[in-house]
């Protein structure tokens, strides 16, 4: 059955269980003031009828009943305020609405003989300080006290509606049957807010357990996480470290490999066989030219012989390269000759148009050598 098709009683229930707060105390609260509320609906509704019993005229005794049904609408406006989010309001409308119903009630009975009245107001007052905040509370005893006063004022004055309703002799099972209704009224109050307390408390200690356990694991988790990048990190270190190593023997392999792949071989105190093998490129051409000229300045050697019979292929880019470093040693007071010379290095020697006036090349390194 959907709660369209349910019946009114049905949809009352279902209604009178929901209310729109978020945070379960609020929840607590508002169920436990519209279970007030009810109570109080009733009776009035009932109470009222007590009212016609009184040895007092009947119109007087009509006029009481509407009064004590005043607290109807309170009680139907502070459930409809508390089912629409507003608690602080229906808390405030429900003690002002009480307190000006029993103010009423009070100047019919009088202030003599409104015992159990006078004990009601602490029922307003209780719930706006439990409730309501310190603006409300405040606003419920002035309310309260002008009400009283007002009732006095007007008993002492006989003015009209003052004591219509009050009792004729003694009225000891009305004093204390109303002092009975309100303490009752109080105590099931009281009792269920010291609950509701309780269980908020309970509830609020336990979140702080959980906060706490939650900040604990927080700050185990923050201290493995830590660890980890500190290992990460030193392992990121060493790797750096490693690596840098590493390249530091790449440069000093090159560095050798480029020695190996070019050797300096001294045939006498001035003079040097340089033979070239393999394949040349930029980078050995220029590792060619860099040591050279380093010997040329460490050593008096004054004629470089250019051994090119092992080049595999003498390029352009390779062939101006040589050229440059004849010119070079030729200007630091030496002389380069090349040996070896096939017909393309000739070839290749020829394509860039350069002056080969000034250039010796022999056939092979013995005809080379004996021109010594």
């Amino acid at each position: 059955m959907t709660s369209h098709n349910a019946s009114p009683l049905i949809r009352l229930k279902v209604w009178l269980t929901q209310f729109p707060y978020a945070n379960s105390s609020e929840r607590h609260q508002a169920f436990l003031v519209q279970n007030l509320l009810l109570a109080l609906l009733v009776i009035a509704f009932f109470g009222a009828f007590v009212a016609l019993l009184a040895p007092v005229a009947l119109g007087d005794a009509l006029l009481v009943v509407a009064l004590v049904w005043l607290n109807i609408p309170v009680a139907l406006t502070g459930i409809w305020l508390l089912h629409r989010g507003c608690f602080a309001q229906s808390a405030m409308f429900t003690c002002v609405g009480l307190i000006l119903t029993m103010s009423l009630l009070l100047i019919t009975t009088g202030v003599r003989d409104g015992g159990a009245l006078l004990f009601g107001f602490s029922l307003p007052i209780l719930l706006a300080g439990l409730l309501a905040g310190r603006f409300t509370l405040l606003l419920a005893i002035v309310l309260s006290s002008a009400g009283i006063v007002l009732a006095f004022i007007m008993e002492r004055l006989q003015m009209p509606l003052a004591g219509i309703a009050a009792p004729q002799g003694e009225n000891m099972g009305g004093i204390l049957g109303g002092f009975l209704v309100v303490a009752l009224i109080l105590g099931f109050f009281v009792l269920r807010f010291g609950q509701v307390l309780r269980t908020a408390l309970v509830e609020t200690q336990q979140r702080a357990t959980e906060l706490e356990e939650a900040q604990v694991h927080l700050e185990q988790r923050v201290v493995e996480r830590t660890t980890a990048l500190e290992t990460a990190l030193t392992a990121v270190q060493n790797q750096a470290a490693v690596q840098a190593q590493l390249l530091a023997e790449n440069r000093a392999q090159r560095s050798l490999i480029q020695q190996l792949s070019v050797p300096l071989l001294p045939i006498s105190r001035t003079t040097l066989v340089v033979p070239l093998v393999g394949d040349f490129d930029h980078e050995r051409i220029t590792a060619l030219q860099q040591r050279v000229l380093q010997r040329l300045e460490r050593a008096k050697v004054r004629r470089i012989l250019l051994d090119v019979s092992g080049v595999a292929l003498l390029d352009q880019p390779v062939a101006q390269g040589l050229l440059d470093l004849v010119a070079q040693v030729r200007l630091l007071g030496a002389q380069a000759v090349l040996v070896g010379v096939r017909p393309e290095v000739a070839e290749a020697l020829v394509a860039l148009n350069s002056d080969l006036a000034a250039m010796r090349t022999f056939a092979d390194l013995e005809a080379a050598l004996g021109d010594v």
